[in-house]
């Protein structure tokens, strides 16, 4: 008899424990909810005033992801990456007018060509490009 009132004794001590030690630290770094805010819809970033007309401006009126040798042309923008020789990133503007439905692409009459704005030692070359599988 005293073996089992000194077991309940010691598990009501125990999760009493547990209980006012849980209150205290509660009361102590307890969360407190945040005041209501303004749900209004904010608006996103505009575009900044560019001429529409230019490819190049229309395409990265937002902004470009990095800065790291960038060549625009007439159609695309572009970061290289001049260790590997690759982009890092290319961006285009597409339209329906760049588009033909109904037709087969035939790239085998296409000529690639190699980029003479880069220095030779940064430049993928015509031979890395026929390679290339």
């Amino acid at each position: 008899m005293a073996l089992r009132n000194s077991f309940i004794a010691g598990a009501i001590g125990f999760f009493g424990g547990i209980l006012y030690k849980d209150k205290r630290l509660q009361g102590m770094f307890g969360v407190k909810a945040a005041d209501e805010f303004d749900t209004a819809i904010i608006d996103a970033v505009e575009p900044m005033g560019v001429d529409v007309e230019d490819p190049v401006s229309r395409t990265m009126q937002f902004g470009f992801p990095s800065y790291d040798t960038i060549r625009s042309r007439k159609s695309y923008v572009l970061s290289y990456d001049r260790r590997n020789r690759i982009p890092h990133w290319v961006f285009e503007h597409l339209s329906a007018e760049h588009f033909s439905c109904g037709e087969k692409i035939n790239t085998s009459k296409r000529k690639y060509f190699e980029d003479d704005s880069l220095h030779p030692y940064f430049r993928s070359t015509n031979l890395r490009l026929n390679t290339v599988v």
